[in-house]
């Protein structure tokens, strides 16, 4: 009764006081100057903000973004999705690494072909002006995109080998047998997989909130947690043809508004990635094609990367019919929604992209709220997420956030939206550390724009998880000639809770602690006992201040079996059975009909381990029983056959300390 009461403290933030503050604005100086070009930094609770403002094209802005953030730019982000690169063909051998090495540079060939020269030349201005090599800016931009093509190329091996390999032979025309290539791809998907984002998204205006409000609010959920939230940098930028915009993205990513922006028409944008079997890798702008019905020569569309098109869409649009054609003019390659929204006539869309189809899922005034999972037809019909779990937490969110919409209509402020997106409440379940919450484990920034008064709140990431750390509130004056920001407040999320539990930032803090250390690090011995030592800890809080936290419990569990695996400890065989014990003897009944599954199948394998082999296929059965639940509601879905089929298989032939090698973990969604 004590945490159900306390969810309801998670709806009822404290209002922020919106005023000039005078204490942060003193902690800003100019670092650079160069004309009209000027770059600032504010150092906050040790924290370096860095504020760009900038005038003139988008070559301008790479060139001024790698000059200013030099040293922070070869430290950052591009230098992360190189090492994750780096990482993927080192888990090749030689001859597969060759293989892949042919595929990779085939698809970034046809990625390049089909961008327009002047992006290409601000990646060129970016490495210019950073002095790093302009290869490494190409790949490490075109990787996003990379990371979704590999992915669905799996997947489509997996269901079809035949048709997904003579696909890939005709874009790149490499005699490659479908069996060695779905080898290969097991293995590469895994570091590819650091790749991805989360984003919970959120749009609230006229009569929704309290004073007049227009709020869009983001989380940026990324596998560079650590590094995207490492150099935060913030830009105004006033370019010749366009609209003054601003954007908050990190050290070499130059088009800020293509995480976060806002206009200064009231027209704001977030990116929000998704998965699609329908990838494109070609668009052939540079040739026309002859039309026979018409007698026409057809000129093909540009393609561009998401985040790319959210900067455009601030810089160039005033209304979100503007953003839609735009949208439809240019090429996509992934699986993206574009959360739109637009003060002056309080309506608000989500736009998705599957490839080649653009969509306009859903518009609407007043409010929405997003997550990553195709709602439109056109587009869920090439739908997959990585997990079961993954489809879950997706539609969980979207869930939590429509009926916390509706249930605080009218009082919302951006209190309420950082409060929201700092989050820990599963739909399904109540509390929860992480899983299906809005606030993920790899949250690395959280942002909420009042675009109605040209506000701008963001997660400073002193601390870990980043959405529990401060949150800072600017004002932004897209006019000034001066400094076209000032500092309005500082909060943080659900003080409430942190009285009531305050063990429970420490819960997060671990588990956070534990997905970095397990991301970043091989799972050698000590590796994995060092992870598991965090998860062990919030087991002892948990229990000393009784609170369940499940996705302490499991994870450490499975990567018990990983340890296991290396060890032969029965030992440590008989922990992991004692706490998965624990689960189902006094928490089963409250878990989640797909939670029931994973511990009943923990279990199994753990009696397959100790050799009682009748145990072991009565759990996987019982396992069986509980996740076919979940069938009606996903008839279709990949992962959830492959799951059912391994289980199927174990409870036939047993499973073997062999099959440990192939046991695989998420963090970000706890199974």
């Amino acid at each position: 009764m004590k945490y159900i009461l306390l969810i309801l403290l998670l709806f009822t933030g404290l209002q922020i006081q919106a005023s000039d503050d005078h204490s942060l604005n003193s902690t800003c100086k100019v670092q650079a100057k160069d004309g009209s070009q000027t770059h600032y930094i504010c150092t906050i609770k040790d924290k370096k903000i860095h504020f760009l403002d900038i005038n003139g094209t988008m070559k301008d802005v790479a060139f001024y973004h790698g000059k200013f953030l030099s040293s922070e730019i070869k430290d950052g982000v591009i230098s992360s999705v190189m090492k994750r690169k780096r990482e993927s063909f080192a888990a090749l051998e030689k001859k597969e690494r060759e293989s892949f090495e042919t595929i990779f540079k085939c698809i970034k060939g046809r990625y390049k072909r089909s961008l327009e020269d002047s992006f290409l030349e601000e990646l060129e201005m970016l490495a210019k002006g950073a002095g790093i090599d302009k290869s490494q800016v190409l790949e490490a931009t075109l990787m996003i995109e990379m990371s979704s093509y590999v992915d669905a190329l799996e997947v489509k091996m997996k269901q079809n080998s035949k048709k997904a390999t003579m696909e890939l032979m005709s874009q790149c025309g490499a005699s490659i047998i479908g069996k060695s290539i779905f080898s290969i791809l097991k293995k590469v998907t895994k570091p590819l997989r650091k790749l991805k984002m989360g984003c919970t998204g959120f749009v609230a205006g006229e009569g929704f909130t309290k004073n007049g409000e227009f709020l869009h609010g983001r989380n940026f959920d990324t596998g560079f947690l650590g590094v995207f939230d490492k150099y935060p940098v913030i830009l105004r930028h006033t370019p010749k043809k366009g609209i003054p915009y601003i954007g908050m993205s990190t050290a070499g990513l130059h088009y800020s508004g293509g995480i976060t922006g806002m206009n200064a028409r009231g027209i704001s944008v977030s990116t929000h990635e998704l998965r699609t079997t329908k990838v494109r890798t070609l668009y052939s702008a540079a040739r026309s094609h002859h039309n026979l019905r018409h007698g026409m020569r057809k000129k093909e569309k540009f393609g561009v990367i998401a985040p790319y098109m959210a900067n455009m869409i601030v810089k160039n649009t005033t209304s979100i019919d503007q953003a839609v054609k735009l949208l439809k003019r240019y090429g996509h390659f992934g699986a993206w929604t574009f959360l739109i929204s637009d003060s002056k006539t309080n309506e608000t869309a989500s736009v998705e992209v599957s490839g080649a189809i653009v969509r306009v899922a859903k518009r609407t005034k007043g409010a929405i709220s997003q997550a990553n999972h195709f709602r439109h037809k056109d587009t869920a019909r090439y739908n997959f997420e990585y997990s079961v779990n993954k489809s879950l937490e997706s539609r969980a969110r979207i869930l939590h956030v429509d009926q916390s919409l509706e249930r605080s209509k009218g009082s919302i402020d951006a209190q309420w939206g950082i409060d929201l997106l700092s989050g820990h409440i599963d739909h399904y379940m109540g509390m929860r550390t992480f899983g299906r919450t809005v606030s993920k484990v790899y949250t690395s920034m959280s942002h909420v724009v009042d675009s109605a008064s040209n506000n701008f709140w963001f997660s400073l990431g002193e601390s870990f998880p980043t959405n529990y750390s401060t949150f800072l509130g600017i004002h932004v004056d897209f006019e000034s000639k001066d400094r076209f920001f000032s500092f309005i407040s500082q909060t943080r999320a659900h003080e409430e809770i942190r009285s009531q539990m305050p063990f429970f930032e420490d819960l997060l803090r671990n588990y956070t602690l534990a997905y970095m250390n397990n991301r970043d690090f091989s799972q050698s011995t000590e590796n994995l006992k060092k992870t598991i030592s965090f998860l062990s800890h919030n087991t002892q809080i948990a229990g000393e201040n009784n609170f369940f936290d499940f996705p302490s419990l499991i994870m450490k569990s499975r990567l018990g079996l990983k340890l296991y695996e290396k060890t032969q400890d029965k030992l440590l065989l008989l922990e992991i059975k004692n706490d998965l014990l624990s689960i189902r003897e006094q928490h089963f009944e409250s878990l989640h009909t797909y939670e029931r599954s994973q511990v009943l199948r923990d279990l199994a394998i753990i009696e397959d381990l100790e050799g009682e082999r009748d145990r072991a296929a009565k759990l996987f059965n019982k396992s069986l029983l509980e996740v076919s639940q979940l069938i009606s509601t996903y008839p279709s879905h990949h992962f959830m056959w492959v799951y059912i089929a391994e289980l199927k298989v174990y409870k036939k032939r047993g499973f073997t300390k062999w099959d440990l090698k192939g046991l695989d973990l998420h963090f970000a969604t706890a199974e």
